[in-house]
């Protein structure tokens, strides 16, 4: 009697150890499946935030003036020698188009045309990668006006090209269509052509190209 007495003990202890295993493994069930689910990163609202950095700076890099090294230039020629007038912006891929606009440098080209007295002439910022570079078409109806143009604007573009190298080309219009390399490098080139109407010259066509945007220096 007394050993059935103590089996019947040690099986309640039994019970009772396994309803508490079974209660706390309940409870640890429950806490797990609560617990709040790891939060993942979202690469689309990285690559959107990415994106968004992009936008803002690229808006920051536009906020500059385009015009600014084509007005740079109308300045230091009026303010130092003949007024430049009516001004206006060139439609480069429109009524202003030219052949050479089709290259890939005249892209995200940008241009003004003007008046110097009896003188047109057309200025476009242009480049491959940025627009460092500057181009100017002139027309003139007379020697004297197309060699004062050439002068001046070679002057502006370069100062340390002496006059000895301008006069020379100038000097040579009454005979031949000249075509010319300027400064260190040859960085300044174009050309200089008559235009003949009935065997007698009309005016003066003059495109000068800068690759090398500094100018007085």
């Amino acid at each position: 009697m007394f050993i059935c007495k103590k089996l019947r003990k040690k099986l309640s202890i039994c019970i009772l150890s396994m309803f508490c295993l079974f209660v706390f493994g309940c409870s640890s069930v429950n806490n797990i499946s609560s617990e709040p689910p790891i939060e993942q990163n979202n690469s689309s609202d990285v690559n959107a935030s990415l994106e968004s950095s992009i936008e803002i700076a690229d808006q920051s890099e536009n906020t500059e003036d385009p015009y600014i090294k084509i007005d740079e230039f109308i300045d230091l020629y009026s303010s130092s020698l003949a007024q430049i007038t009516d001004i206006s912006e060139m439609d480069i891929h429109g009524d202003d188009y030219r052949t050479e606009f089709r290259l890939n440098a005249f892209k995200n080209a940008v241009g003004k045309k003007c008046t110097v007295d009896s003188s047109y002439i057309e200025i476009v910022n242009y480049g491959t990668w940025s627009n460092d570079s500057i181009r100017f078409y002139v027309y003139s109806d007379s020697i004297d006006s197309i060699t004062e143009l050439f002068t001046s604007i070679i002057h502006i573009l370069d100062n340390t090209i002496s006059d000895d190298e301008i006069n020379e080309i100038c000097d040579s219009l009454n005979d031949n269509d000249q075509n010319f390399l300027l400064g260190k490098g040859n960085y300044i080139t174009g050309y200089i052509i008559s235009n003949y109407k009935d065997g007698v010259i009309g005016g003066y066509d003059m495109m000068i190209d800068c690759s090398k945007i500094n100018y007085l220096e």
